[in-house]
């Protein structure tokens, strides 16, 4: 390869890599704005109705469930659910933090310094 040749790739990659940090900030920024705007904004729950038709079944068992028993399964039910919920907005922060700070190791780091 000639010198040339060499000094546009090396001068071309820092560049490419720097584009993409920004990006990367872009995008981990806006994943982290919207995530906390949602949360602050909105009371949100779970999506999926959860109904006595879901527990009034034992399919482990094979039997039909009391009344006591669907109350309580329901409950459980709701339960999980909203666990679940609340642990996908989490992890919503946390994947718009890591693409924000890998976008800005990349920026860092492949930047062009002043001569």
């Amino acid at each position: 390869m000639s010198d040339l040749k060499k000094h546009w790739i090396l001068g071309f990659a820092p560049l490419v890599l720097s584009f993409v940090g920004v990006i990367m900030m872009t995008v981990g920024g806006t994943i982290i704005l919207s995530s906390a705007a949602k949360l602050a904004l909105f009371e949100t729950e779970p999506s999926r109705v959860i109904t006595a038709e879901d527990c009034r079944y034992d399919y482990k068992l094979e039997v039909k469930r009391t009344d006591d028993e669907i109350k309580s399964c329901l409950e459980e039910k709701r339960f999980v659910a909203t666990l679940r919920f609340k642990n996908s907005e989490k992890q919503d922060i946390i994947e718009g933090l890591s693409a924000l700070f890998v976008g800005l190791v990349l920026v860092l780091f492949f930047r062009k310094k002043k001569k």
